[in-house]
């Protein structure tokens, strides 16, 4: 279905035009709906033209309109709207989204992209004053390796396989892996990296916290035939996975202090209700792959969820809270 384009991007294609040439009304119409065709877009009708050309005169553009002995429309001189500054409103908006993106981002930009955002910055800092916070995100410790991000990023997009020195929590010394590069992935401010080991073929997640440090392999690159991003973390909370384990349900009891919390922001996507008890708490479902993130995010709720099923997934959280308890005795 085509889209309609906003004014601003007609205008662009009228400002094209009358930059080179003269129009008629009627040629002018034409002319723009043919361009609007290319693009799968829809075509306008000559109230609308007129309206696009009111807004480019409102941008400044020396609009001559007809009039007797010319009826055409065209620049009076020349104009283009590339060449027009940003006004104050478009500076502060441009601001504000500068100022979110950069509380976003807790890893290195690109290259080219910090660069560029760093001169629109130094310009909008210079032209428009500061305005009131409006958005004020949670601020986190960044952890380390996020320094890594933009040459693990170049590594996917261009097919790179990596010889990888990686330091686990659970070993003394660090391991070398030949990995082909597939995902980065980000969960609690912390980044990720997925991709095949050359060893087992098989998916391998590695915090890039942990990298000591890596270097082209001489490997050839081998394309992901493992696992798809957009769904491979569908049934699971967070990035550690038994790739051997499978979806369980999962019963919990949500005590009635916590309802509202688990109701308005859901454990996972797959959570439904099942019932509600005479007690006002709720019998919830999901159905993930246990692992670390389940487990600390139920703890996370203290007493305000219970596990249910399985009894396994119980008996450990018991375990837990049990040697949690006895630090405290």
């Amino acid at each position: 279905m085509p889209k309609t384009r906003k004014p601003q991007e007609r205008a662009e294609i009228l400002d094209e035009l009358l930059a080179h040439g003269d129009w008629t009304g009627n040629e002018l119409l034409e002319r723009v709906n043919e361009k609007l065709q290319d693009l799968d877009e829809k075509t306008v009708d000559m109230r609308t033209l007129r309206r696009d050309l009111d807004y480019l005169e409102l941008k400044g553009a020396p609009l001559h309109r007809p009039v007797k002995g010319d009826m055409t429309y065209s620049y009076d001189h020349k104009f283009s709207l590339k060449d027009v500054p940003l006004d104050s409103d478009e500076l502060r908006a441009l601001k504000q989204a500068i100022n979110i993106l950069r509380k976003v981002e807790n890893f290195q930009m690109m290259d080219e992209l910090d660069l560029i955002i760093g001169k629109l910055a130094n310009r909008i800092h210079t032209n428009v004053p500061d305005n009131q916070t409006i958005v004020q995100f949670e601020n986190h410790t960044s952890a380390k390796g996020s320094h890594w991000f933009s040459e693990l990023f170049d590594s996917i997009r261009e097919q790179t396989t990596l010889d990888i020195s990686y330091h686990s929590y659970r070993y003394n010394e660090p391991k070398d892996y030949v990995l082909h590069p597939y995902l980065l992935k980000e969960y609690r401010n912390r980044w990720w990296l997925l991709g095949r080991d050359e060893a087992t073929n098989k998916v391998l997640t590695l915090g890039l916290d942990r990298i000591q440090k890596f270097k082209v392999s001489k490997q050839e690159f081998k394309v992901n035939d493992l696992f798809h991003p957009d769904t491979f973390f569908d049934k699971v909370i967070g990035v550690s996975m038994d790739y051997g384990k499978s979806p369980e349900d999962i019963i919990l009891k949500v005590n009635p202090v916590s309802v509202q919390h688990v109701e308005s922001k859901p454990i996972h996507k797959c959570q439904e209700p099942v019932r509600k008890e005479s007690d006002g708490s709720l019998i919830v479902k999901l159905n993930l792959i246990i692992n670390y993130e389940l487990k600390a995010t139920i703890l996370g709720f203290g007493d305000g969820i219970e596990v249910l099923e399985p009894l396994t997934l119980r008996d450990e959280i018991k375990l837990i809270l049990e040697r949690s308890q006895s630090q405290y005795r």
